[in-house]
């Protein structure tokens, strides 16, 4: 079976949720036995190469924060038309729009994996966000198998447009406890004398509201801000404004820097209003990090119940402050979360199994096609 995928930035170590759904994802599905080509933008991958047997194919893209998905996914689609591949995923919404060009150059069976509600992120203005909620129309409507990766996309995907979705989960991968070292002496940072967020430094993050809340329960400690821009720089100068010396913004991590991060938090929190199943939430819950968690359905969706974190009202930083206290004041509240946590993530969104869930619907989108193609053959 070979796969061609778009709708990503790319691989590996490039930034963002979907990037790192992706790096995981298609590797098992290469030692599952599928030949798995990523279409990546070169901005993020400079060159076309091999990755843990995954070919990653780096095109142009055009047209800045409002065009650069859809003109790399027109390039990608183009491309991979003289593939000879057997099936197609593309991720998210606004990428998906194309699934009838898509179609349209034979490339079919297409799989779309719906990762969120990008219309609702705050960083959007009206019109991207009409154009992205007729994404959301096209593209669930136009995929011939469809996946969601938490249970409100299920729900939404199924009630408003009938449709029958497969719920497989994403996951933070195999993650190394790590002690105290370079990262967190390159920082100046003491082990559990911070409290850390990552993620892209976008306004639904609310970052704003955590920076408020740290200031007040926490001004002892630092806050460490792990994330890097989504055409988001305005934003980001308002967060810098109104930190204090304490707050860091140490840009994008990962590996080894990120995981020693991780390990010797004294808190980690997502205050965010829009998230779909966080993979920097599922990756601390991994390492056995206390958690607070903005009261959302993804993220009530991640700590189970009950809660393997401290949830608090999404854009309440008294609230938030409130958490952040709770948990930095007991210890043993702190280590049975951290305990809830990790063993949520094993046996809950192990990438193992949602990489053969994957391989599941690849081959239950290609027999139907079969069967397709066999009904409309003419009988002699």
């Amino acid at each position: 079976m070979r796969v061609a995928v778009v709708g990503s930035r790319g691989m590996p170590g490039v930034p963002g949720g979907i990037e790192r759904h992706v790096e995981e994802l298609y590797p098992r599905l290469v030692r599952l036995g599928v030949d798995v080509t990523v279409y990546a933008r070169r901005e993020y991958v400079t060159d076309s190469q091999v990755v843990d047997g995954v070919n990653v194919i780096a095109l142009p893209s055009y047209g800045g924060r409002n065009g650069e998905a859809l003109s790399h996914t027109a390039l990608s689609l183009l491309h991979a038309s003289r593939g000879g591949f057997d099936l197609l995923h593309v991720h998210a919404m606004g990428p998906g729009v194309l699934l009838p060009l898509a179609h349209a150059l034979r490339l079919r069976p297409t799989v779309l994996t719906f990762h969120s509600f990008d219309y609702k992120r705050s960083k959007w203005g009206p019109g991207a966000r009409a154009f992205l909620r007729l994404s959301e129309y096209v593209s669930i409507k136009s995929a011939d198998a469809l996946i969601a990766v938490s249970e409100a996309g299920t729900a939404h995907i199924r009630q408003r447009y009938h449709r029958s979705v497969r719920h497989i989960p994403n996951g933070p991968g195999r993650l190394e406890w790590r002690p105290p070292g370079p990262t967190l002496a390159e920082l100046g940072l003491k082990p559990g004398r911070y409290v850390l967020a990552v993620g892209r430094l976008s306004p639904e993050k609310c970052l704003e509201d955590l920076i408020v809340a740290h200031a007040a329960a926490l001004p002892e400690t630092h806050l460490v801000l792990v994330g890097d821009t989504s055409f988001t720089d305005t934003y980001i100068a308002r967060l810098r404004d109104i930190a204090g010396p304490s707050v860091l913004f140490p840009g994008y991590l990962h590996g080894p820097p990120l995981e020693e991060l991780y390990s010797s938090a004294l808190i980690f929190a997502i205050p965010s209003e829009i998230e779909g199943v966080s993979l920097s939430l599922l990756e601390a819950m991994s390492l056995r990090c206390a958690v607070a968690a903005s009261d959302i359905p993804g993220n009530r969706e991640a700590l189970g119940l009950p809660p393997a974190g401290v949830l608090f009202p999404a854009r309440d930083p008294k609230s938030l402050s409130a958490a952040l206290s709770r948990l930095a004041e007991d210890g043993a509240l702190r280590e049975r979360l951290g305990v809830a946590a990790a063993a949520r993530v094993r046996e809950e969104f192990d990438w193992d199994t949602i990489a053969e869930a994957t391989l599941a619907v690849y081959e239950a989108a290609l027999s139907a096609r079969t069967r397709s193609a066999r009904a409309f053959q003419p009988r002699v």
